[in-house]
């Protein structure tokens, strides 16, 4: 995938999309609030399926828990500090 785009676009194409898809992974809402990484999604062309979490996006039916996600809680976050 990364040579074809260097072939097609030239040789910026792949790093331009590696640090865009590494600054989008990053991006997190306030502590205590769920982040979606819509960008993410679209960036990564997942934004046209439909996965479990966007039909059933509660606690009790998701398959992991979001207390052991990346998004922790604002009392964790801020006892970290």
């Amino acid at each position: 995938e990364m040579m074809a785009k260097s072939i097609v676009f030239g040789q910026h194409a792949p790093l331009r999309a590696k640090m865009e898809r590494n600054l989008l992974s990053q991006f997190q809402r306030l502590p205590g609030l769920p982040s979606s990484l819509v960008g993410l999604e679209t960036v990564l062309d997942m934004d046209d399926t439909i996965e479990f979490e966007d039909v059933f996006n509660l606690e009790a039916d998701a398959p992991v828990s979001r207390s052991m996600g990346p998004n922790f809680g604002l009392h964790e976050v801020m006892e970290s500090r």
